[in-house]
């Protein structure tokens, strides 16, 4: 996802992403359980790739001085960067102060899915879009906490990440499921949608608050 000179493009755009993947997660029924299992962990893997790419894009259009949905400039009132390099590598030195080499590769970038990194970002560059980011960002969801410990167990699995998804399912205080992806499609008691909607939900949420 590349940075936009105006936010409410980039805002369909995940948006747009995100709904897809709900929409996957609404026709799992059809699959057997093998299938669904591979659907909700590539689901869970791709929307927190699809949040961080969004994030990236949506700081380096930030500090870029994109249009916001209410039509203000967004912009850093400190400073300006030469280019988005500069851009990425500061946020890197910011988030990894023992780096000290650049132009920093992808690789090297911070975990742009963590929303401490954006609301680091924020402050230190005082964006003038602040009170928008810090709306969104500091609403309560388990999305930024939890899909990363469901992503890694999908994407290495083991004793190690199976025991951090029951720990969380534990904590919550909810039914506990042999295998993460029942847990991530079962509706919690007074909900409507299951645990990996929800979050799709808020994802979308946030992405239309901070974008505007």
């Amino acid at each position: 996802m590349n940075p936009r000179k105006d936010l409410a493009s980039l805002h369909s755009a995940n948006a747009r992403r995100l709904q897809r993947f709900q929409s996957e997660v609404g026709l799992l029924d059809k699959l057997d359980d093998q299938q669904r299992d591979q659907a909700v962990a590539r689901v869970c893997i791709e929307s927190l790739n699809q949040w961080s790419n969004f994030s990236r894009a949506f700081y380096l259009s930030c500090v870029g001085g994109a249009r916001t949905k209410k039509g203000t400039i967004a912009r850093t009132a400190l400073f300006s960067f030469v280019n988005a390099q500069a851009a990425l590598d500061y946020a890197t030195v910011s988030a990894k102060p023992h780096i000290r080499h650049f132009p920093v590769k992808r690789r090297e970038e911070p975990p742009w899915f963590d929303p401490a990194l954006l609301l680091k970002l924020t402050y230190d560059l005082s964006l003038t879009n602040q009170a928008s980011i810090i709306a969104g960002l500091s609403g309560k969801t388990y999305a930024f906490q939890h899909m990363p410990v469901f992503r890694n167990f999908f994407a290495h699995r083991n004793e190690d990440t199976h025991r951090k998804t029951t720990r969380i399912e534990a904590d919550l205080g909810g039914p506990i499921f042999k295998f993460p992806s029942r847990y991530l499609l079962h509706i919690p008691t007074g909900k409507t949608a299951s645990v990996i909607e929800e979050w799709l939900i808020d994802l979308r949420i946030i992405s239309d608050i901070i974008t505007d």
